[in-house]
């Protein structure tokens, strides 16, 4: 039986963004407010599965040990907090590698399919940045594009923020619009 599930960008969408320079500074990822009061309303027929590029280690800016203790330490905050992410796909290339997996290239999302039964039609994407509005767009399942987002790429949906694009999914409609 087919799965319905969001897929969430982790940076810039749930958890602050810096420079690239600034990563190597980061001690722990510093989570927006509505981060984790959305993602525990998300109603249980929703899987989650974080995908984000990660190309500062490809490009020595963190080491694959720092981002993956920052990361370990972002998903156990999350279960401490009675949310389930159910996998994480990261690219860890430099944007200068042709890769299949850097978004929006769809290669996590494929990596995906081939773990899970996710049917996308009944699913959706919430990101910050064009890569993430692109991918969504071109593997069929709904995007939302939150915070400052300022692409050409037009989304499914605008949400101020990962709390309204809950909203949006829960009751097919967000207050924002």
């Amino acid at each position: 039986m087919s799965i319905s599930a969001i897929f969430l960008d982790r940076d810039g969408t749930l958890v602050a963004d810096y420079p690239d320079d600034d990563w190597a500074k980061v001690t722990s990822l510093d989570i927006f407010s509505d981060t984790v009061p959305a993602l525990q309303n998300i109603p249980s027929r929703y899987t989650l599965f974080i995908v984000t590029n990660q190309y500062l280690i490809g490009e020595n800016i963190i080491s694959y040990d720092t981002f993956s203790k920052l990361h370990k330490d972002f998903i156990a905050q999350l279960k401490q907090a009675n949310v389930k992410i159910e996998q994480t796909y990261f690219c860890p290339h430099a944007r200068d590698i042709d890769c299949q997996c850097h978004k929006p290239s769809i290669g996590m999302i494929e990596q995906c399919l081939l773990n899970y039964d996710v049917d996308l039609s009944k699913s959706y994407f919430i990101g910050d940045s064009e890569s993430d509005i692109t991918l969504a767009n071109t593997i069929g399942c709904q995007s939302i594009a939150v915070r400052d987002y300022q692409a050409d790429v037009v989304p499914t949906h605008y949400a101020d923020n990962v709390e309204l694009a809950i909203s949006y999914i829960i009751n097919g409609e967000s207050s924002d619009a």
